[in-house]
């Protein structure tokens, strides 16, 4: 086994806990300065094609369900355990021009 899959087993069941996307979008909040940062600091790793954007990723998961919907987070975790960077920087940043 590769040396990821604890954290992929990780990302897995942080998934699985998350709540249906069913009325979650009231809820969501606006990113904090600090969660601003750190999602970009993501955008970067993620861009950049740095495997360091699965650990920010599994670090900031529990946060992220408060500003990005359930759907769109377990799609973002999906992109990220596939490895396919581009497509988790897409769901980040909708606004940016394909690479």
């Amino acid at each position: 086994g590769s040396a990821l899959e604890p954290l992929l087993l990780t990302l897995r069941q942080a998934f699985d806990k998350t709540p249906a996307s069913t009325g979650v979008a009231a809820a969501l909040q606006a990113p904090t300065p600090e969660m601003q940062a750190q999602l970009h600091s993501l955008s970067r790793l993620l861009s950049d094609m740095d495997s360091q954007a699965l650990v920010l990723f599994e670090a900031l998961a529990p946060q992220l369900g408060t500003v990005i919907p359930a759907q769109t987070l377990r799609a973002l975790g999906e992109h990220m355990e596939r490895f396919d960077f581009d497509a988790a920087l897409a769901l980040l940043n909708p606004s940016a021009p394909p690479p």
